[in-house]
């Protein structure tokens, strides 16, 4: 008999190991392909399953400050605002000279924002459970109940705002298939409403091409960033609903729907004022697209437009106390609140936080040296001078980048030659490059599309790295998780833009 020859033998074994090893090492990857749009409403249902199981399990842990009296954690702070907001007038929220708030005991000191959602679950919870929301009679209430009702607030949240956010973000960003021309028109100046339903034409269009696994992925990591769940889902905050505003900002103003990308970055910083850290990029980044403009006349409209939409809503979320002001010919009312966001009164830093004062404290005593005020303004001075590099660079990439995406020259002699060859050749030849040009011109804007993305998320993780470490100590010591989730999110972007 005639004996196969080992050479082969080897050979297929050794291709047969090979091929699946590989195939093992790509099963993985595989879960997140979609082909087809079935295939890719059903990944989006896993991705979903498996963010809301994280959540599931990471609540079932002790909350910080459980059965640990007399303040009980940020869980009991959250809790106590919603009781606080339904109970007393709404002129009493952040004043504290009244005997009905006890500012002492968790008093109110985030933006109006903040007090209007803890506003509005304090009106559901009443419902539910009234107990966990009778003020002064439910200190460190923590019922199975309340806590599960205070849980699934946190993962509503997400599952309504932030994880939404970071799909619209990661379908456009890693999007490989053109828009079509109809739908991806510039809405820079456009209306409210005009540039939000664009925006949702764009979104539902991108949802119905096929979605590659670098998308899928990005949500994945991202949505199951560790310091983001454990502060929200175990420590017990609502970090995600100020992260989904901006990062909905950052992707209007990627794809020039600026008015919607103000009015989203203004609904963060009224709801948590940690987002003060992004403000200085967010401006150079619309200061650098105003001054992109052609001529005056198109500048001092964009810039009226985008300025009337930040006053209009800062007032719109401010009208209670303005309205209290002008009633009262005073100040007060405005001021009572920035007080409590802003408590300069409380030093230069506290012993449980983390930045260059207090790095330094051991050698150099600021507090016995220099009085608060001077303090603060050595801090204003340092954090300035720290963030001033990001900001500059964000406005001159930018401001690169529109005048070259806008600017026609080098187009229209492209263009003059082409015509001139065009009369040679022939009709087909023609229509061939028409069609090359298209998806030329749709590459380009979907490269000026990244570009932006990319300019703002690194000018902000420039940015609030220089808050961090300079600011003056007003805000707790968990916000440092924000620098490090921009630093996650540019460590997974460039992860999957690597060529593989």
């Amino acid at each position: 008999m005639r004996r196969p020859p080992t050479a082969a033998v080897s050979s297929s074994s050794s291709s047969s190991s090979s091929s699946s090893s590989s195939s093992s090492s790509s099963s993985f990857f595989s879960l997140f392909e979609s082909s087809t749009k079935r295939h890719a409403v059903l990944v989006l249902l896993l991705l979903a399953l498996v963010q809301l199981l994280v959540r599931v399990v990471l609540s079932l842990s002790p909350h910080s400050g459980q059965h640990r009296g007399p303040l009980f954690g940020d869980y009991e702070a959250q809790r106590h605002w919603m009781e606080l907001t339904r109970s007393i007038p709404i002129s009493d929220w952040y004043v504290g000279e009244t005997p009905q708030n006890d500012l002492l005991y968790w008093g109110l000191d985030y933006p109006p924002l903040t007090a209007f959602w803890s506003l509005l679950c304090g009106k559901i919870f009443w419902f539910l459970e009234p107990d966990m929301v009778q003020l002064y009679e439910s200190r460190g209430y923590d019922s199975t109940y309340s806590k599960f009702l205070m849980r699934l607030s946190v993962i509503i949240t997400d599952f309504f705002l932030y994880l939404p956010s970071l799909f619209a973000f990661s379908y456009f960003f890693f999007s490989t298939s053109p828009l079509s021309s109809s739908s991806s028109t510039p809405a820079s100046s456009s209306g409210f409403f005009s540039g939000l339903q664009s925006s949702c034409k764009l979104f539902w269009q991108s949802l119905k091409t096929s979605n590659s696994y670098q998308r899928n992925l990005f949500v994945f990591f991202v949505a199951l960033q560790p310091a983001l769940l454990l502060i929200d889902h175990v420590h017990f905050q609502y970090n995600s609903t100020s992260l989904g505003f901006c990062i909905l900002s950052v992707f209007f103003l990627a794809f020039e729907f600026d008015v919607l990308g103000s009015f989203f970055f203004c609904l963060a910083l009224n709801y948590k004022h940690l987002s003060l850290y992004y403000s200085p990029i967010f401006f150079a980044f619309l200061l650098a697209k105003i001054y992109s403009k052609k001529n005056w006349k198109e500048r001092v409209t964009h810039f009226i437009v985008i300025g009337g939409t930040v006053i209009l809503t800062f007032c719109l979320l401010w009208s209670p106390w303005i309205y209290l002001s002008i009633q009262s010919k005073s100040l007060a009312p405005v001021l009572a609140v920035v007080n409590r966001i802003f408590p300069v009164k409380r030093g230069l830093f506290e012993d449980k936080v983390s930045n260059l004062w207090v790095a330094i404290s051991p050698v150099i005593k600021l507090k016995q040296i220099l009085s608060p005020h001077h303090c603060f303004l050595l801090s204003l001075v340092v954090t300035l001078i720290g963030i001033l590099p990001s900001s500059v660079l964000t406005y001159i990439t930018t401001y690169r980048l529109l005048i070259n995406h806008n600017n026609p020259n080098s187009k229209k002699k492209n263009n003059n030659n082409d015509n001139k060859n065009s009369k040679k050749s022939e009709n087909n030849k023609n229509t061939n490059k028409n069609k090359n040009k298209g998806e030329d011109g749709e590459r380009e804007k979907r490269i000026q599309r990244q570009m932006r993305m990319m300019v703002l998320l690194n000018g902000v993780t420039s940015c609030s790295l220089s808050f961090f470490y300079f600011l003056f100590k007003f805000m707790r010591k968990q916000f440092y998780f924000h620098f490090y989730q921009s630093l996650y999110w540019l460590f997974i972007l460039l992860l999957l833009l690597l060529p593989p």
